[in-house]
């Protein structure tokens, strides 16, 4: 068969190289997208129905007429940006569609002509193999539960398992659970994705009964709201992982992913072959996503319990390594006992397995807070470098590079992260921390105050907001936004610091004295962050019980203090030759070049 190549307005389309050029620039469809423009261009004037679209493009495998219509979509899209794609295909009510445009068929093209045109498609092809084009981007909601309200863990499991399958294709582009858990009994799937700002959204229903599940998936398009692919799963609970490996698969397939060998087996790869132990982890997942002292309680005896049952469970290792740093974070067990047990759980998972990411995440977090920098960098782009599509390692990554003073590093991970998960509130909240440390104060307070758009009640955005305030001398605003967060970080000791640097700027030096000798009564029987005194220390001018609360911080090795090296309330102990040698037991230079501006 000869070169089959044909011209319509500025467009020109090569059925033999698959390729579709607009003025000589290539345009990225997806395959089944361009057969459906294929077929229509090859018989352009005739109306061809809606079956006869659907056989020629889709003879192997029977599929909704949704995906038709969105394939249309597409189409239109490509040809015009405004409604000009209208004017190539047109819908014909009650029968299918009609190529309307002039279609010409070029069979003399000249060796130069060949040579250019084959040229572009190299770089097309390349480009395509390199970008894989446009991603897709999905949210999985949880999904609902049906039945005894005791297995609601079960609809957000499912999600997260999905969630972390296909996080694993480079060409979609996946919100992660943290951004979808909120939706729960009764939402609506194309709000959701208009809210997540996503093209797709996999939803669904779960219901255990006895020993065997039921799903309900569908695959809807959110623009046009057009029904993709849906499937209903009738199984005993044992086949939960074919189930799963089932979903995954046909999202990949009507989402049109060209999957390589690679991410056809992390697509089929299962963490255990036990359900029971699969059930517990769902749990542990479940709870951990609920991030409470009692939930991450909860989580940990979840994940120990998976691994009792099946002690080779990397990814049970991990969830267990990440509930302990969570709830460490609460200050209700000790720094060293918390890492004890993270280190000891994140080890083991990487022993098991060393493509996770997720554990190469918790393990920059821990290497973090023992102040290995080195450590911690290389963890994060481990995590980065083994899953494109996991945010919460580039955000970290974004905070580390952030604390070391590497603010154009930092900025550009976070906005990575918030390209990944636009409208997670502690992808927003670290931007605005960054904004804080690198001293563009006005910017942090303008990005606080965008985040606590997204949620008015949101603790971490309120409590910076404070620092932010403080920053540029606003007070009362600080004290207030401090006293909001109370409700979500009520009992942690950094607050009451905070509200005493307050009190010893706006001349209250009494009051600020009297809280900081509480808190060194409370530290003598619970962790307080020694770094939060020597802070308040700084607002009272007074640098020699500063730095003998330094000196105290280091040598409990409080983690706060890795915030020294860029922290604008320590600005004042500075220029002290003590502030530099602190820096250097920390394996922080001073010499280094720190760039403030971002």
């Amino acid at each position: 068969m000869g070169r089959r190549v044909y011209s319509f307005g500025p467009f020109q389309l090569d059925l033999n190289e698959q390729v579709l050029l607009r003025d000589g620039h290539a345009l990225a469809l997806k395959p089944k997208v361009f057969e459906v423009l294929a077929v229509l261009v090859e018989n352009s004037g005739r109306v061809m129905c809606k079956e006869e679209l659907l056989e020629k493009v889709w003879a192997d495998r029977f599929v909704e007429e949704g995906n038709l219509a969105v394939s249309i979509f597409e189409i239109r899209k490509a040809l015009g940006s405004d409604n000009s794609g209208q004017h190539y295909v047109e819908t014909v009510p009650r029968r299918g569609y009609r190529f309307a445009a002039t279609v010409v068929q070029i069979t003399n093209v000249d060796e130069n002509q060949v040579r250019e045109f084959n040229s572009t498609v190299r770089e097309v092809t390349t480009s395509r193999i390199t970008n894989r084009g446009t991603k897709d981007t999905i949210a999985v909601l949880p999904f609902k539960s049906i039945g005894k309200s005791n297995n609601e863990y079960i609809g957000l499991g499912i999600a997260d398992a999905l969630i972390t399958k296909l996080s694993n294709l480079r060409q979609i582009t996946v919100r992660p659970t943290s951004s979808v858990r909120k939706y729960g009994e009764g939402h609506d799937p194309i709000t959701a994705g208009k809210e997540q700002r996503v093209e797709w959204v996999l939803d669904g229903s779960v219901q255990l009964s006895e020993k065997r599940i039921r799903l309900t998936v569908q695959l809807v398009h959110v623009m046009d709201e057009a029904l993709q692919w849906a499937e209903k799963f009738d199984e005993s609970f044992t086949e939960i992982f074919a189930v799963e490996d089932s979903i995954s698969e046909k999202v990949a397939q009507a989402l049109e992913s060209r999957l390589t060998g690679e991410e056809k087996r992390l697509l089929a790869k299962r963490y255990t072959e036990d359900p029971r132990a699969y059930e517990f982890y769902l749990k542990g997942r479940y709870f951990l996503e609920r991030r409470t002292t009692e939930s991450c309680k909860k989580a940990i005896a979840h994940f120990e319990r998976a691994i009792a049952l099946d002690p080779t469970y990397a990814l049970a290792y991990a969830g267990l390594a990440n509930s302990y740093l969570v709830f460490g974070g609460y200050k209700l067990i000790s720094r060293s006992e918390c890492d004890k047990h993270v280190e000891r759980a994140i080890l083991k998972s990487l022993e098991l397995d060393t493509s996770l990411a997720e554990a190469y995440s918790v393990l920059g977090s821990l290497r973090t807070r023992q102040w290995d920098w080195v450590g911690a960098e290389k963890a994060y782009q481990s995590a980065i470098n083994r899953n494109q599509n996991y945010p919460v390692a580039r955000v970290g990554y974004a905070a580390l590079l952030g604390v070391t003073g590497r603010f154009t590093e930092a900025f550009q991970m976070i906005s990575q992260a918030q390209e990944i998960d636009p409208l997670s509130l502690p992808n927003n909240a670290v931007r605005g921390s960054l904004l804080y440390l690198a001293r563009r104060f006005d910017e942090a307070i303008d990005q606080f105050l965008k985040t606590l758009a997204l949620d008015e009640n949101f603790a971490v955005a309120h409590f910076s907001l404070g620092y932010a305030y403080e920053a540029v001398g606003r007070y009362s605003e600080a004290a207030a936004a401090f006293q909001r967060s109370r409700k979500g970080l009520s009992g942690i000791p950094e607050l009451r610091s905070c509200l005493a640097r307050l009190d010893a700027l706006s001349g209250k030096r009494e009051k600020a004295i009297a809280t900081i000798k509480e808190l060194r009564r409370v530290s003598e029987r619970s962790d307080v962050p020694l770094y939060s005194i020597a802070l308040v220390y700084c607002a009272l001018e007074d640098h020699d019980a500063a730095f003998k609360a330094l000196d105290e911080a280091f040598d409990q090795h409080d983690e706060d203090l890795f915030l020294i090296m860029v922290d604008p309330r320590v600005d004042a102990l500075r220029r002290d030759p003590r502030f530099n040698r602190l820096l250097m037991r920390m394996s922080i230079y001073p010499e280094a070049n720190i760039n403030m501006t971002g």
